[in-house]
């Protein structure tokens, strides 16, 4: 649970860096940012036991996320950049 805190916080940091504006690093560097958070976003979903996120990582409640579900939320927010 806190390696998917970290990564989540990585995410938010990436959207801090470039919201503004795309810097030429992200920009040369652009597919190997989305391959990985492609990654996180169908990996969590086809197999989350495999990956070393039990099932339990997921939120059982509407109203609360889980934190596979912030961190694909911090994910699509920096694709939608």
């Amino acid at each position: 649970q806190q390696i998917l805190e970290c990564l989540r916080l990585v995410a938010r940091i990436f959207f801090s860096l470039n919201w503004q504006d795309l810097p030429e690093f992200f920009e040369d560097h652009m597919t190997e940012w989305m391959s990985r958070f492609e990654m996180f976003l169908q990996g969590a979903e086809k197999h989350p036991v495999e990956l070393g996120r039990p099932l339990s990582l997921l939120s059982h409640d509407d109203d609360t996320e889980g934190p596979i579900e912030a961190l694909q939320a911090a994910i699509v927010e920096n694709i939608a950049l």
